[in-house]
């Protein structure tokens, strides 16, 4: 006896019902368990309360960010730092620009002690070569006959992005973020550089940022739920999954580059590669303009090296010739540090193990590291 049509129909209804439900599931699990503790997907989560929020709102915007301009530091050589007062601003030879890897106090340190003169360091951490150009920008004080710009390979990301940490590191944080974002620079069609300053928001404009950061932070290409940015945890939760797998930092690992490999491409989206074009021709540019001789420097990180081992190929090369076709020398450091090093010892050049704060190879420079760059930078300024 056969079953009437209808009945088939709700059966399979009821084992379509029953497998959607289930994927659902198993969707909502992977998320939870292995994509949310990775940061590859978005949960918002309000971590700031209103009276909590308020004291950040009594710092200032500077012109590259939220709060006071960080003290510079000013180096005589190793073992000899302090912060750097207005009388001894007279006595720089040499000063340092960049992010953390910059502001470590013993490269400036060694540095000093190589050319035998004051060097300053005005590096932060946290900070882009976008920011650096910032304050290189307002450091009017800055006496120095030599001025040393840095870019640390991963920085190209921060140059797209108004909350580098958050995106990149820790999404989840976001709900505990500042009242404001990162000033940063977006191309325009001509190619020149426009300076987007930082937002300050109140607490209900940043409690609705929390809530969906795509409409609320504008000019930033990692926020979640914008087109390349993180996919909201949100039902249906399969499609959220499937949202990570077209996630920049997926399609980086798919291609096998490193994970902001993808940035030095010259036609991506984002245009991060001409944005720090434009951004490094400025530095040395504004150098030019006070007097002043310049060092344009990149370093590697380890993902470089590893990359480079498996290619034969830098993945930040093409920023290096972008800026030779318009007459500016970036020195390789990676090409340097290899003068010293096997390729097969690059560790050897990175703070590993717990201080680094990450498993295995990586983190900031090792002592060695640091000195072989020194060494390496002291040659340049001395070559100009």
């Amino acid at each position: 006896m056969k079953v009437p049509q209808k009945k088939t129909l709700c059966l399979y209804l009821i084992i379509v019902i029953f497998a959607v439900m289930a994927l659902e599931c198993l969707s909502w699990l992977a998320l939870k368990q292995v994509f949310l503790p990775r940061g590859y997907v978005y949960k918002p989560k309000l971590i700031q309360t209103l009276s909590s929020y308020a004291k950040y709102q009594a710092y200032g915007v500077a012109s590259w960010g939220i709060g006071p301009d960080p003290v510079a530091q000013r180096s005589s050589g190793p073992g000899d730092t302090q912060s750097l007062a207005d009388p001894a601003y007279s006595s720089i030879c040499v000063s340092l620009y960049g992010d953390s890897f910059t502001a470590d106090f013993r490269w400036g340190e060694w540095v000093a002690g190589m050319l035998g003169c004051h060097v300053a360091n005005y590096g932060v951490p946290g900070f882009g070569i976008d920011q650096a150009l910032m304050r290189f920008e307002d450091a009017v004080h800055d006496t120095a006959g030599t001025v040393v710009l840095s870019f640390f390979s991963e920085d190209i990301a921060r140059h797209v992005t108004r909350n580098f940490d958050v995106w990149v590191y820790q999404p989840s944080k976001f709900g505990a973020s500042l009242f404001a974002s990162k000033a940063r620079y977006i191309a325009l069609p001509d190619g020149r550089l426009q300076y987007v300053p930082a937002e300050a928001r109140t607490f209900t404009e940043f409690e609705a940022a929390v809530r969906d950061p795509a409409a609320h932070v504008p000019h930033d290409y990692l926020v979640a739920g914008g087109m390349s940015g993180l996919p909201i945890w949100r039902f249906p939760f399969t499609l959220t999954l499937v949202r990570i797998f077209f996630h920049w930092k997926v399609q980086a690992k798919l291609a096998q580059l490193p994970w902001y490999g993808q940035l030095y491409m010259p036609d991506h989206e984002s245009r991060a590669l001409p944005i720090s074009v434009e951004i490094v021709d400025r530095f040395v540019a504004v150098a030019q303009a006070r007097g002043k001789r310049s060092v344009v420097q990149l370093l590697p990180s380890i993902l470089d090296f590893q990359h480079y081992a498996r290619t034969g190929v830098w993945p930040y090369q093409s920023l290096i010739d972008a800026l030779a076709a318009r007459n500016v020398q970036m020195h390789n450091l990676g090409d340097e540090l290899l003068k010293d090093i096997d390729l097969n010892e690059a560790c050897a050049l990175f703070d590993t193990g717990q201080s680094s704060g990450i498993e295995g190879c990586g983190g900031h420079y090792s002592e060695l590291g640091y000195r072989i760059l020194a060494r390496h930078t002291a040659a340049q300024v001395e070559a100009l």
